[in-house]
């Protein structure tokens, strides 16, 4: 068994893939050393929740953001290895897809990566473009080569606003899922007035909304039970369960797990782990949380969380 880690230099230089063999030593049959460079000289050395993904064939997949126009712009990035290190010259140019959704005159910042069962790739984050005031939700797929997939939403590119701060505010994707129907479960945060709530957004296969979630393709929710003065909820990851239901970690003050099962009418937010610093605390009495509206509060309707664990 190997393990396979991607990250961005420091100095920006560009993307990196490691192996390590099972014993913890650095696989020298890969790459240089164990290690792959992708060579480019403008990626974005900020943060990137991007992680690796290996495909059935051995390939290995990562994404991230590289910078536009010197420093005024940037686009998602997702480069192909061989199982060997090297750059997978059928996918995109020499191994590299970049894919803008402002047209060089704003932010695009890759978040998230996944694969369907078809070889189709899905990457998402956020864009903010010239035309827009405020972060919207960005989803592109790209076909097995690296093309952007014509029948996915508009030329291979979707966008989602919540816009939930007076008509605008900034909705940021951290984290995707593809669901066992092929659907894409996109989540992090929607800006509101008062601060921020956690966002999920799920698209059908066609890059639409699917409008059997929540009746909207969208579902927005904070937890006001332990929030201060300022809600700050996020959601940092998404998985989807064999029933097809949305778990996604979130952070408010303190970390929170949370499930929503998809309805047409409503989503309701179950089986709440709340992580406080190193230690955790379990709901023992299974609450449940109406998944919450833009102006109003989800309600608690179980017991406060009762014991802890190490």
């Amino acid at each position: 068994m190997k393990a396979v880690a991607a990250m961005t230099l420091a100095s920006g230089l560009g993307f990196c893939a490691s192996v390590a063999a099972s014993d913890g030593e650095m696989d020298t049959s890969f790459g240089a050393g164990g290690i792959a460079r992708v060579g480019i000289t403008d990626a974005d050395d900020g943060p990137s929740r991007c992680r690796p993904v290996l495909q059935p064939d051995q390939k290995i997949l990562i994404c991230g953001t590289r910078l536009e126009n010197g420093m005024s712009g940037s686009d998602f990035y997702v480069a192909r290895f061989n199982s060997d290190g090297t750059l997978d010259a059928s996918f995109g140019t020499g191994g590299i897809v970049t894919v803008d959704f402002d047209g060089g005159a704003g932010g695009d910042h890759a978040e998230g990566i996944a694969l369907q069962s078809d070889g189709r790739i899905v990457v998402a984050g956020t864009t903010h473009g010239a035309a827009l005031q405020s972060d919207d939700f960005a989803v592109a797929r790209l076909d097995a080569d690296g093309a952007l997939d014509g029948t996915f939403a508009s030329g291979g590119k979707a966008t989602i606003a919540f816009d939930l701060a007076d008509g605008v505010g900034n909705d940021d994707v951290h984290a995707v899922a593809i669901a066992p129907d092929g659907t894409i479960v996109v989540a992090g945060s929607a800006e509101t007035t008062g601060g921020s709530v956690v966002a999920i957004a799920r698209l059908l296969s066609t890059g639409v909304g699917d409008m059997g979630f929540n009746s909207t393709g969208k579902v927005t929710f904070g937890f006001t039970a332990i929030e201060s003065d300022g809600q700050e909820d996020t959601a940092q990851g998404i998985a989807i369960d064999s029933q097809g239901r949305s778990a996604s970690s979130s952070k408010n003050v303190s970390m929170i797990c949370s499930i929503c099962t998809p309805s047409a009418n409503r989503n309701v937010v179950n089986n709440t782990v709340i992580t406080s610093g190193p230690t955790m605390a379990k709901v023992s009495t299974m609450p449940r949380l109406r998944a919450k509206r833009p102006n109003s509060p989800a309600t608690v309707t179980s017991p406060a969380p009762s014991g802890r664990g190490g």
